[in-house]
């Protein structure tokens, strides 16, 4: 992975797009038809998924049969899928999605929370994620929703996740951490990283500080030679564990534009987990997205890749997976193949139903989007085009969002 440049205006998407023009024929199906042939379809499912429209609240639940009226996150994801439909800008709610957004901030913290949440609504509480967690992943998900709107949060954001970099020893706090999950504790690390380079934006060479470079050796220690996931410490590596804990340290890596270490043997790792049916480590969307944008990273030039042939078979699998099975009735994609999400990071959203959900649809379109400039050259849109930008002072992130905008138009 070559990501010592991560401005996004040089993004190895936008390079990739043009790279893949020579691919050869022989691609399935479900790869050709471009985005913009889903697009009538699935904004009509949208609307379906909006809360009390003739209020102009700018809500949106995760899908027509959610529990509570609206979710924060639910939210942010139709921002993230009226983006990659080339829906956005224009979009009648566009403007209160926006109000709604900013509205959720903490003035004092930073941090978005979903105002509908509270303990009663954690679908379990052994091994549930713990509201640092929660509130983190409102807060990384809501701000790049704004960003795909042209919009900065109305306060900081917050520089602090689990602890200080600053005021701690990275190197012995990242051995120390509980190793046993590495999809959850991966995030825990990367969101500290990214709340570093939040506290110290615009300083010059502050990816390369002595708190950034102890964070990362010591991670060197924990991430198997063999596997290229963080499971030298892990007694046992649960299916998705380890695909999952790649893909949370990747956007680590890629903020600090470093190479990710043995990137060879994860792309092999990520690559074994894929079933016969297509999916990859455990059926569901989650773990799909995962592994084709863990796949991108660490293949930044698929034709210099060794194991470009092996990546375009797994890619067109999976696209036809994701049409024939993912794709529901209602225009939309379900987070599983045969039903919606039923909770988000421990909290519940929905019973079992068989229809889509604004994280299967968001998942499956960017899945596919990326997938197509692999295989086929096809323009689109992947809202990883700006999830990369941290540590960027607001002037740069709006520049680098006109940028994407600009050179991913359907």
């Amino acid at each position: 992975m070559k990501t010592k440049d991560v401005d996004l205006k040089k993004n190895v998407l936008i390079r990739n797009e043009k790279a893949s023009a020579d691919q050869p024929c022989g691609i399935s199906p479900s790869l050709v038809k471009p985005i913009s042939g889903l697009k009538d379809e699935c904004l009509n499912w949208v609307k379906s998924v909006r809360d009390n429209p003739e209020t102009n609240s700018g809500h949106y639940k995760y899908n027509r049969h959610m529990l509570r009226p609206c979710g924060l996150e639910s939210t942010a994801h139709a921002v993230f899928i009226l983006w990659i439909l080339d829906a956005l800008d224009k979009h009648e709610d566009r403007d209160n999605m926006v109000r709604f957004l900013k509205s959720t901030q903490d003035p004092l913290t930073g941090y978005f929370k979903d105002p509908l949440l509270n303990d009663g609504e954690l679908a379990y509480t052994d091994g549930a994620h713990s509201w640092q967690h929660i509130w983190d992943h409102h807060t990384y998900v809501v701000h790049n929703a704004l960003l795909l709107c042209g919009e900065l949060p109305d306060h900081p954001l917050p520089n602090y996740s689990h602890t200080d970099f600053d005021k701690v020893d990275p190197e012995a706090w990242t051995r120390a951490l509980d190793w046993s999950q590495p999809y959850l504790v991966a995030e825990e690390w990367m969101t500290t990283v990214k709340a570093y380079l939040t506290k110290h934006a615009g300083e010059p060479h502050v990816t390369e500080s002595p708190q950034i470079q102890s964070a990362f050796k010591a991670m060197e220690s924990v991430i198997e030679p063999e596997s290229g996931m963080p499971i030298r410490l892990v007694k046992e590596n649960p299916e998705g564990q380890g695909l999952g804990g790649i893909f949370k340290l990747l956007f680590a890596y890629v903020f600090c534009g470093r190479d990710y270490p043995y990137a060879d043997n994860a792309v092999r790792s990520i690559l074994k987990t894929q079933s016969d049916k297509g999916d990859f480590a455990g059926a569901n969307m989650c773990m799909n997205w995962d592994a084709i944008v863990a796949l991108r990273f660490l293949s930044d030039d698929l034709r210099r890749t060794a194991h470009r042939k092996k990546i375009l078979q797994a890619c067109q699998k999976l696209a036809e997976r994701l049409c024939r099975d993912f794709r529901k009735s209602d225009g939309g994609f379900s987070f599983f193949h045969n039903t919606c999400l039923p909770n988000h990071n421990s909290v519940r959203v929905s019973a079992y139903y068989p229809e889509s959900d604004v994280l299967g649809t968001a998942m499956c379109l960017d899945s596919l989007a990326i997938m197509q400039r692999w295989c086929c050259g096809k323009p689109g849109r992947s809202f990883l085009d700006v999830w990369t930008c941290y540590g960027k002072k607001p002037d740069e992130l709006m520049e680098t969002c006109f940028q994407v905008s600009s050179a991913t138009r359907c």
